[in-house]
């Protein structure tokens, strides 16, 4: 993996990560310890999850927080808006939960 991964960039999708944390596999810091050295950008989705308890998306925005993570998230909405102001006002919303996370 360090072989590859020092070849390309890593960009981090938290699905991977949460795949190793459901399983037990590897838990989440580990996972990003591992590869924070070459994360370039990161996918988010659902940030709703972390309040279930279903990816722990509080975990990850500390954990960027920490290193000094300077770099890009990017916004993955899986479907779409029935009018260009209900995509604005999901985005709306959208951005205050990245800020709340971004910041606890």
């Amino acid at each position: 993996m360090s072989h590859f991964a020092r070849r390309i960039s890593v960009y981090l999708w938290p699905y991977r990560g949460r795949m190793m944390w459901a399983l037990g596999q590897v838990c989440l810091t580990s996972a990003f310890e591992l590869l924070k050295p070459w994360i370039k950008s990161c996918h988010i989705n659902e940030l709703y999850k972390d309040g279930q308890g279903r990816y722990p998306y509080r975990e990850l925005f500390r954990l960027f927080r920490e290193s000094g993570y300077n770099r890009v998230t990017l916004c993955e909405v899986g479907k779409g808006m029935p009018t260009p102001e209900a995509g604005e006002e999901l985005l709306r919303y959208y951005k205050a939960l990245w800020t709340e996370l971004a910041r606890a």
